[in-house]
């Protein structure tokens, strides 16, 4: 191949990885009124916190001073969930044994990023949900999440496309289990 042919599609490829295609328009004033399917704030107590440092340290501060809550068992019970993907069915078979042994906490707090925050709310709610858990990872609704966009990828914000990732989290994330996790 001809030195002058193989150095330009380097370049190519490399200048593709600086390109970035069009992303939805959000900015702060969207933020501010968006609101996950049809919840309403109380007075008092918004949907939504944005903190900066000074904001949680008063926040922690408020909450020893008022009393760190707790959970029905009188302790206060956290996890967080790792990403990793298809690793999430791990998440959701440890969850499931976990709750057969009668061992698991209600958790009070439960965080989680990328997959894990996919897998957040059914370990919020507790063992009813663990079957819905692992069929979300085991049931075949995840099978064609990563669907790539072939040259599209060169310009695009992913090499993989939104919509099957989209269509999951709808399929899984719904009016009844948000309702059920501000309950």
């Amino acid at each position: 191949m001809n030195v002058r042919i193989l150095f330009l599609m380097c370049l190519f490829l490399a200048l593709g990885g600086c390109a970035s295609g069009a992303r939805s328009a959000f900015d702060a004033q969207d933020r501010e009124g968006a609101r996950p399917m049809g919840l309403v704030s109380a007075p008092g107590h918004p949907i939504r916190v944005y903190l900066d440092a000074r904001d949680r340290a008063a926040l922690f501060q408020q909450a020893f001073r008022e009393g760190v809550p707790v959970g029905p068992d009188g302790r206060l019970d956290f996890i967080a969930l790792s990403g990793g993907g298809s690793n999430g069915a791990f998440t959701a078979g440890l969850m499931k044994g976990w709750s057969e042994t009668g061992e698991r906490p209600d958790f009070e707090v439960v965080t989680g990023v990328s997959t894990g925050a996919l897998a957040a709310p059914f370990v919020f709610l507790g063992p009813a949900y663990d079957d819905e858990l692992a069929d979300a990872y085991t049931g075949g609704a995840a099978a064609g999440l990563l669907q790539p966009q072939g040259l599209a990828a060169l310009v695009g914000s992913g090499i993989y496309r939104a919509e099957p990732l989209r269509a999951l989290v709808e399929r899984y994330v719904d009016e009844a289990l948000l309702a059920a996790v501000a309950a």
